[in-house]
């Protein structure tokens, strides 16, 4: 963007600008800058002063806002000041106070928010409901049994609520995707739908599919959020409002047995492999594998394969490894010890793959 053309008016108005100014958000890039564009630093340095006056001066005060409205009417009101400098002539001479009694207006506003944890805060799943019932007809199912409870949706998603666990959805989807909204645990097995997105809310982190089946965990008041994928692939990202878009280009994409988990005080998103991974295809219980002499390359990518895990390692350090074992139904985590024991390497997980790390076989 050439901030050169930037007047005080629009960084005033920009919301980036304006996190930075009141949190310190994204200092690195707006130093950047600063110094990219020097003729502009001038006004940077007088609409960041302007910024943290207003919010120092407003921030003992206890303002009766409505929180529900605040952020509309800020956008009124910067939308206003465009209009104002339309005036004729003979009006123009109190436009000025206008204009800057429009800008500490929002800025007021957006400092109660701030102080009050409406921009900072997590979204909760009251707050997206809400929102949503706005547009829909609500359906709320709340799990206070010990047992799972089942719950089929209209398009012939099927989710399994666990205790303690809610959900939201509406009666009848929209004709764009289908929104749910979830507090607390539950497994989702969605109806393929190409045309229909499927979405899960689940607070601030949102799962967006178009068929197949995870496992998402979100108490309201817990600093960890986390989803599991089952089959299919999935998106996940951190959205603090309902429909608002953006953030899952910041997101992850899930395969199989990998997991993404979002900790909410420091609005971290990362990828992980499962705790727990198992098989693409379902194994009988007493099925075995037997491996005669053969290379361990030949078993890692078995394994690879019956997973859906990458497994990485050196091909011409193991090229001469030879083993011989039984596989039946140990984790994903045994097995790999058992590899790892018998040639005398270690393994680790990076970004929810495994990394095999070796010196050779003799």
């Amino acid at each position: 963007m050439d901030y050169n053309n930037f007047d005080l008016q629009d960084f005033l108005n920009d919301d980036s600008f304006v996190q930075w100014a009141l949190t310190g958000k994204e200092d690195a890039y707006w130093q950047h800058v600063r110094k990219a564009f020097p003729a502009s630093a001038p006004l940077i340095d007088k609409a960041h002063g302007m910024i943290c006056q207003l919010h120092e001066e407003e921030g003992s005060k206890v303002l009766h806002i409505d929180e529900d409205h605040v952020l509309r009417r800020i956008h009124r009101e910067i939308a206003l000041q465009d209009s104002v400098f339309e005036w004729p002539l003979e009006r123009r001479w109190n436009t000025s106070w206008l204009k800057w009694a429009a800008v500490a207006f929002c800025f007021i506003g957006i400092g109660w928010l701030l102080l009050n944890g409406k921009l900072t805060n997590p979204t909760s799943y009251k707050d997206l409901v809400a929102e949503a019932t706005e547009r829909y007809e609500m359906t709320e199912t709340v799990n206070t049994s010990e047992n799972p409870l089942i719950v089929k949706l209209e398009d012939g998603t099927v989710v399994t609520l666990q205790k303690n666990s809610r959900l939201s959805y509406p009666a009848h989807f929209g004709p764009g995707s289908r929104e749910t909204f979830l507090s607390g645990e539950a497994f989702f097995e969605v109806a393929k739908n190409p045309e229909k997105p499927f979405l899960v809310y689940a607070n601030e982190l949102v799962t967006r599919v178009l068929g197949t089946s995870f496992n998402v965990t979100s108490f309201d008041g817990e600093r960890l959020a986390s989803v599991n994928v089952r089959t299919g692939q999935v998106s996940v990202f951190n959205e603090k409002r309902l429909g608002v878009g953006g953030g899952e280009t910041k997101g992850v994409v899930l395969q199989p047995n990998q997991k993404a988990v979002f900790d909410r005080k420091n609005e971290q998103l990362s990828k992980h492999l499962s705790d727990n991974p198992v098989p693409l295809v379902p194994q009988a219980s007493d099925q075995k594998k037997r491996f005669e002499e053969v290379s361990v390359g030949q078993v890692l990518k078995e394994l690879e394969e019956l997973y859906g895990v990458k497994i990485i390692y050196n091909k011409e350090i193991l090229a001469s490894c030879i083993i011989s074992t039984i596989f039946g139904n140990e984790s994903l985590n045994d097995k790999l010890d058992v590899i790892c024991q018998t040639i005398g390497a270690t393994h680790k997980e990076i970004d929810a793959q495994i990394i095999i790390e070796s010196t050779g076989c003799l």
